[in-house]
């Protein structure tokens, strides 16, 4: 991020944009203070492939000054191999988000379910035992 040298000493927080579970998250991936040329960076690695979203944030007094700046670029990979791509997806645990989501949503589901069923039993149970009959 440059600035200017009014901006040399203060800090900027650095983050990855990630989509991974569902809503764009800022994710930190570090902070540096503004030199005298008025530049701040970090050393990042990616651990997926595609195009990634960056941003740059410069506090200010209040949430209303603070300033940011993004940026996107295309990370590549070398491929060494036929294997490398099945080995190496492009965003690791891409779809445990979803997958997740799924499975609770479905538990959930479940559970209403079942106690909807032993509540329409009880209903209908209950007038027959109250009579001393029983339900076949």
């Amino acid at each position: 991020m440059e600035g200017g040298s009014g901006l040399s000493g203060h800090s900027v927080s650095f983050f990855v944009v990630s989509k991974e579970f569902g809503n764009p998250v800022n994710v930190p991936i570090g902070t540096a203070t503004i030199g005298s040329a008025g530049t701040a960076s970090v050393t990042y690695k990616p651990t997926w492939t595609g195009e990634t979203q960056f941003v740059a944030k410069l506090p200010g007094a209040s949430a209303k000054t603070t300033v940011t700046a993004t940026s996107s670029y295309a990370v590549a990979t070398y491929t060494p191999g036929p294997l490398y791509s099945g080995a190496n997806p492009k965003r690791p645990l891409s779809a445990v988000g979803h997958v997740f989501v799924a499975s609770a949503l479905t538990l959930v589901a479940l559970v209403w379910l079942t106690l909807i069923t032993f509540l329409v039993l009880a209903r209908w149970r209950l007038p027959q035992l109250a009579e001393g009959r029983r339900a076949d």
